[in-house]
């Protein structure tokens, strides 16, 4: 899910994510662990919103019919699942 233009958040199907920033002279990487229960999205990690600048927070609803989460936090972005 590209979160913005140098951000890309990955949730593999082992429960596990990667954050990949892209700066100006090198990348950031940042993993851990998700879950997805019951349509709420829940990553593993206190430091989750510090590290993406306050871009990803560490839990969202997950709305099947349009494939987005929303987070539970105002003043975060929608994350749009990508579709090919």
């Amino acid at each position: 899910m590209e979160v913005e233009d140098n951000m890309l958040l990955t949730l593999y199907t082992n429960n596990k994510y990667r954050l990949r920033i892209q700066h100006p002279h090198g990348a950031s990487n940042y993993s851990g662990e998700y879950i997805l229960q019951k349509n709420i999205l829940t990553i593993y990690d206190s430091l989750i919103e510090t590290k993406s600048k306050k871009k990803i927070s560490n839990k969202y609803i997950y709305q099947k019919d349009n494939n987005k989460f929303i987070s539970t936090k105002d003043g975060y972005k929608v994350l749009q699942i990508p579709t090919e």
